[in-house]
């Protein structure tokens, strides 16, 4: 059985595997005593007692591991930003103000964390996603506070040219006072200019003008607190899903950044505690875009928090959903391919017990239709 190593400033999932004959999964399990021999599983869970392992198992989406570790981080990010090859780690932490990168290496570990303070105050905490802001071919970075907007224009040798621009510009006072304690934000293309915008919350779209800068915003009529951006109705242009109070809602881009609100869903605790949400991802390979929503309590021995997994109909709905309960206080995750089996895994941090948990996935998803 492998086991997930992890420190201050980094996570490692491995896949452990043994060349075996007949061991068509590379699990280590031959094939003829794999309970689910065409899928890595080297533990062999069987929930159920079936037979059949809970990787492969029609009614069992998802697994749990957990590895005891506590790190100073809020919001993390992955992305060869150097270009070398290797894959880099770009997070934002809860006591330092600065954002960090740790650059990857040749042997698949992390180089010891650098911190970009660039002038910056109150950056912990601070959202960030990376996108190709300008029109070069480096990766960038962009990061919100509940204050300000810094985008990290990438130079190619490790260092950012940043720009900032303060939430005041186009948020009332009050607006920034309420904010959620998460901001929120995310890149797509919301008009027709091939340029790269921002979406931030509370409710606000900037246009890109493809140099880093964001000279025009559309303020939307109604607010939200996490967002992420997907075509969830196969029509070219980026739309979003958003929380907010104890729902996640679908809106449908016109092509000029105007939403149209097409699905809503509740997702149980009221957003404005601790919130996130995940989208432009394939749980059921089906080719339409899902989203998972991750909400919960900041505090309490005793919270749980809630994953809402919602399957897309292509046409900007959503045919089913299903939850999963975490014990504990969760406060962010991410979705990725943790186990390398080519399907879709969930990874979230647990503060109340101070463990990553990981969720894993087998591809074919079912959940009754939604009535």
């Amino acid at each position: 059985q492998g086991t997930f190593q992890g420190g201050t400033y980094d996570a490692f999932v491995t896949k452990l595997s043994t060349s075996a004959s007949n061991d068509t999964d590379g699990d280590g399990i031959p094939d003829g005593g794999d309970n689910c021999p065409f899928v890595y599983n080297p533990d062999q869970l069987d929930s159920d007692g079936d037979g059949v392992g809970n990787v492969c198992d029609t009614g069992t989406f998802f697994d749990v591991s957990s590895d005891t570790t506590m790190g100073n981080i809020y919001f993390i990010k992955r992305a060869d930003l150097d270009r070398d090859n290797y894959m880099d780690v770009v997070y934002s932490g809860n006591n330092a103000d600065s954002l960090f990168i740790a650059y990857g290496k040749a042997d698949g570990t992390l180089e010891t964390p650098y911190g970009y303070a660039l002038d910056m105050t109150e950056i912990k905490g601070a959202d960030i996603d990376i996108n190709f802001i300008n029109k070069d071919t480096l990766l960038d970075i962009v990061a919100r506070t509940t204050s300000n907007i810094y985008t990290l224009i990438n130079n190619g040798d490790r260092t950012f040219t940043v720009n900032s621009m303060s939430l005041t510009m186009f948020l009332s006072p009050p607006d920034i006072e309420n904010d959620s304690a998460y901001p929120s934000l995310s890149t797509g293309f919301f008009n027709d200019d091939q340029l790269l915008d921002l979406i931030v919350s509370k409710h606000t779209i900037l246009f890109g003008n493809g140099n880093g800068n964001f000279p025009s915003t559309l303020t939307l009529p109604f607010d939200f607190d996490a967002v992420d951006v997907s075509d969830f109705n196969k029509d070219g242009y980026d739309d979003i899903v958003v929380t907010i109070d104890d729902s996640a809602k679908i809106y449908l881009n016109d092509g000029t950044g105007s939403m149209l609100e097409s699905a809503a869903l509740k997702i149980a605790y009221r957003s404005y505690d601790v919130t996130s949400v995940i989208s432009d991802i394939d749980l059921n390979l089906d080719n339409k875009s899902d989203f998972i929503t991750l909400t919960g309590l900041l505090s309490g021995v005793n919270d749980t928090s809630l994953l809402v997994i919602a399957l897309g109909d292509g046409n900007g709905g959503i045919s089913s959903y299903d939850t999963i309960t975490v014990f504990g206080s969760a406060l962010n995750f991410v979705v990725s391919d943790a186990d390398k089996d080519g399907v879709l895994d969930i990874q979230l941090v647990n503060q109340s017990t101070s463990s990553m948990e990981i969720y894993y996935g087998d591809g074919r998803y079912r959940v009754p239709s939604i009535i």
